[in-house]
């Protein structure tokens, strides 16, 4: 396992603790490695109070197919308590030796032109995902 770590905080700098976040990694697919079978089930971090969090995750680079992982954040909002959620546009690939998530996610995906063929509506729907409707033939591009 890969140990991902970081620091949570708003555009202000400031930790989002008081909030109850999560941060989330879905595995883009499921894979193999070692000779495991791997799930998509998502893992997740709960930063401490000063938004610091870390989570080990199996290391992208060694996983076949290739894979990345989906970062989505969510926190509570602290005038209606319902979830509010934020999608990292970035995919994050993690070598062997982990690492911060500020230098990870700065790391090129070895494939930028990613391509759902399909009927349904991909779900999650990464931005910059390129789904052909297989039924129709309709293209479209997620752009936010």
């Amino acid at each position: 396992m890969a140990l991902v770590y970081g620091q949570l905080t708003d555009f202000g700098l400031d930790p989002i603790n008081l909030h109850q976040p999560r941060v989330i990694f879905t595995p883009s697919a499921n894979g193999v490695l070692d000779g495991r079978l791997l799930s998509r089930r998502p893992r997740t971090s709960i930063p401490d109070e000063n938004g610091g969090f870390s989570v080990n995750l199996a290391p992208t680079t060694r996983v076949r197919p290739l894979v990345h992982y989906d970062i989505e954040i969510v926190w509570l909002d602290a005038n209606s308590g319902i979830a509010s959620r934020d999608f990292v546009a970035s995919k994050l690939s993690v070598p062997d030796e982990g690492g911060s998530i500020s230098e990870l996610l700065s790391v090129p995906v070895d494939n930028p032109w990613l391509l759902a063929f399909q009927p349904n509506q991909p779900s999650p729907w990464p931005v910059g995902l390129v789904w052909v409707n297989s039924e129709t033939g309709d293209i479209t591009r997620r752009t936010a």
